[in-house]
């Protein structure tokens, strides 16, 4: 059982692991509420993150930049500046 865990691990089918999908779309939701110009901690918690230290980090971790300089590269037209 411990040699399968690994190999199932790494697809998401173990209950209460992360799913890759689950947070390719927390990801997608947190884009969408920093191009609107909401703030850090209101991103965070609306994409399930108690804190908003760790939603920085994971941001920055999958995204290259820290949320708030992604949130300042739009104007309010829906479209980075980058």
């Amino acid at each position: 059982i411990f040699a399968w865990s690994g190999a199932l691990r790494k697809r998401g089918e173990l209950d209460g692991l992360p799913d890759l999908s689950d947070f390719a779309l927390r990801l997608e939701r947190a884009c969408q509420a920093l191009e609107r110009g909401d703030s850090i901690e209101a991103t965070a918690q609306i994409c399930g993150y108690n804190s908003s230290h760790t939603f920085r980090r994971a941001f920055k971790k999958r995204k290259g930049m820290l949320p708030s300089d992604y949130r300042d590269s739009f104007e309010g037209k829906g479209r980075p500046l980058i």
